[in-house]
This record gives structure tokens, C-alpha cells and sequence, in this order.
């Protein structure tokens, strides 16, 4: 609360400019340009950690059996500008983790872009990929240059943006109030089970400020583990003491979850979007022999499996990744519907 107070007029100054600039864009002073196409943008209103990645893999399983998806993303991180076709050999740096994990997991089934402008990419993919029939936006909702038609905001279980505050004094890159351009709500990186009554309390939080729009919950689900290079054989025990390695903004769920797996666990946490390099390994490699012991493995995030592969370091020791799905707790089929029936109306 101290450093809240402390903060408050740094926040009040990032507060009063976003505040600004979405009056502007509600008055149409700033100009929101639409498409005719189905564009749906998945989004925030904190900085990082809401499970963005897993929600878009989700929507583009849900899409890319019966239309040509297309994601584009501005490529957090890459070392390039401008618009770029996303292949399965480009390069990490040269795009950004999450492209590069899209098309290296889904291959044919989706087109991927990057482009800081999106209304840019937009025009560029409608021009080189005239078939397209959808395009997810990641991480746009403050990316107000596009008025895509369905927007879909996250929100953690744990850290909900309505018990948030504008940064620096919390994590919000918004007001609260931003929710309101919203129209459907996922609660993410909820417990398994949650009682009716803590979803409704939930619900009509949430709803004071996104004017009464529908509202999911989702959780994670670990897939099997997996090497990160084929040459690794040996499936990990429990009895394994494991080196948590991790570059993502939130490492809190993964960590509870390779306790609950696993023994032994000690984490390496690394900041956000963190861009490896060879001299890393050096690192890693002194923590593992923390461990103290031969069978000792590194587990870590596909996000960061993807630009360890790319970077070819590790090679040598027994490095794997645990994949993530988003599984609905309830009302899957009701949202499943919601967006199907907007690609449809709109194609």
C-alpha cells in the first residue's frame, strides 16, 4: 500500500493519458479503422502473464479445420520491422517466441505474421493471402488503430484486473474501465473446480465494468513431457530432481505444477520474453550441477524451448518442455459457438 501511495502520482499520469487517448478514440478524433473480415483480438489489460499464447492456440484449433486462419502479431522482442510471413525455419530473433511457437506447432494449418502496424499487416495479408477468411490479432486490445469484431479480454483468477491498479503503482496498462470494450471475458489460470457462488462474485465483479458481457473460465492442462531435442530417450521420474527454467512473465503455475510432478524442484526464473545466447548455457549448466546428481533434468516452457532449440544450446544435457492446453471449466460449447457463428456472419 506504502509504495501504492508512493506511486500514485506517476500512476495518476499514465491513467489521465490512456484516459485521453481512449476519449479520443471513442469520439472518432483518432481514427479505429474496420475490416471487412473477421478479426478477433486477444488481449489484456495488465502487462503480460495472462495466458495470451494458449488462448490464441485455442481459437486457432477451434478456427483452422474450417477456415483459413491467419495470426498476426507485432513480434514482441525481434531484432527485425515491418511486416514478415512467419515460416518454420525463421529464425527466432528475427520474428518473436510466440510467431515462431505458432507455425512450428500448426505448420500448414495457419499463416502467421508479424508487424508492429497491424492495420499495415492487416492490408499486407488481405493483399499476398487473398483466402484468408480470419485473422486472430495477439495481444492487441490497446492496439486501437484496429476496431477488430470480436475482442476477447483475459484476466488471471489469481490477480483479476479489477483488484488491479494503474502501473507503475499496479500492472494495469489501462483503466479498468477498458473492459468495457470487451465482449466476451475469459478468467484464466483458474483451479480445476470452482464453486457456483465464487463465479457469480467473480462474474459481477468483472461486469461492473464490461457492461454485462459473457464470461468464461479456463484452467491449464500439461501435456506429456517432451524433449527438447529428439535425441533425448530417457522419460523423467518423479524421483528426478528438476531445474525450473523459465523466461515468461508468470512462472507461478508452472512451478506449483512440476511440484506437484516432481520431488526435487529448484527454479531459474529469467525476465519476460527473455532472448537466450550461447554464454546462457554456462548458466544453466552451473545451476543443474547444483542439483547434485546424475539424474538431474531441466524442464522449461515451450515458449522458451522454442528459442533454446533455435539457438541450439543444451544440446548435451537432458532438457524438456512441458506443452499447455486451455480446457474450459464450463460452457465450452457456448463460447465455441459465440466465435463460429461471428466468422461465419462476417466471412
Amino acid at each position: 500500500m506504502f509504495k501504492r501511495l508512493i506511486l500514485f502520482p506517476f500512476s495518476f499520469l499514465f491513467y489521465s493519458i490512456t484516459v485521453l487517448r481512449n476519449f479520443l478514440f471513442d469520439q472518432n478524433i483518432l481514427v479505429s479503422r474496420k475490416f471487412l473480415m473477421p478479426i478477433i483480438c486477444v488481449g489484456n489489460l495488465k502487462v503480460g502473464g495472462t495466458g495470451k499464447t494458449p488462448h490464441v492456440e485455442f481459437l486457432t484449433r477451434l478456427l483452422s479445420s474450417d477456415f483459413d486462419t491467419a495470426i498476426l502479431s507485432r513480434g514482441y522482442g525481434r531484432n527485425t520491422k515491418g511486416y514478415l510471413e512467419v515460416t518454420e525455419s525463421s529464425a527466432v530473433d528475427a520474428v518473436g517466441d510466440e510467431p515462431s511457437q505458432y507455425k512450428k506447432k500448426f505448420g500448414k494449418l495457419v499463416n502467421v505474421f508479424v508487424c508492429e502496424d497491424r492495420c499495415k499487416g492487416i492490408d499486407s495479408i488481405r493483399v499476398n493471402h487473398k483466402n484468408t477468411d480470419v485473422i486472430i490479432l495477439d495481444d492487441a486490445f490497446q492496439h486501437r488503430k484496429v476496431k477488430a469484431g470480436l475482442n476477447i479480454l483475459l484476466t488471471e483468477y489469481n490477480k483479476p484486473f479489477f483488484a488491479d491498479y494503474i502501473m507503475p503503482g499496479g500492472w494495469l496498462r489501462e483503466s479498468r474501465y477498458g473492459a468495457k470494450r470487451a465482449d466476451i471475458v475469459i478468467v484464466t489460470k483458474c483451479p480445476e473446480t470452482i464453486y457456483k457462488n465464487s463465479q457469480t462474485n467473480f462474474q459481477k465483479k468483472i461486469q461492473q465494468y464490461a457492461d454485462n458481457k459473457p464470461v468464461f473460465y479456463t484452467h491449464y492442462a500439461y501435456s506429456d513431457i517432451k524433449p527438447v531435442y529428439p535425441t533425448l530417450e530417457r522419460v523423467p521420474v518423479a524421483s528426478d530432481p528438476v531445474l525450473s527454467l523459465t523466461g515468461i512473465a508468470n512462472a507461478k503455475s508452472f512451478i506449483e505444477y512440476l511440484k506437484s510432478k516432481f520431488d526435487r524442484v529448484v527454479s531459474l526464473n529469467l525476465k519476460d520474453h527473455y532472448q537466450y545466447k550461447t554464454d546462457d548455457e554456462i548458466m544453466v549448466i552451473n545451476e543443474l550441477k547444483l542439483l547434485n546428481s546424475n539424474k538431474a533434468i531441466i524442464l522449461t516452457t515451450e515458449k522458451d524451448a522454442v528459442k533454446i532449440q533455435d539457438l541450439g544450446i543444451l544440446k548435451n544435457y537432458p532438457i524438456y518442455y512441458i506443452p499447455i492446453e486451455v480446457v474450459f471449466l464450463d460452457k465450452e460449447d457456448e463460447f465455441r459457438s459465440l466465435v463460429r457463428n461471428f466468422v461465419t456472419k462476417n466471412d
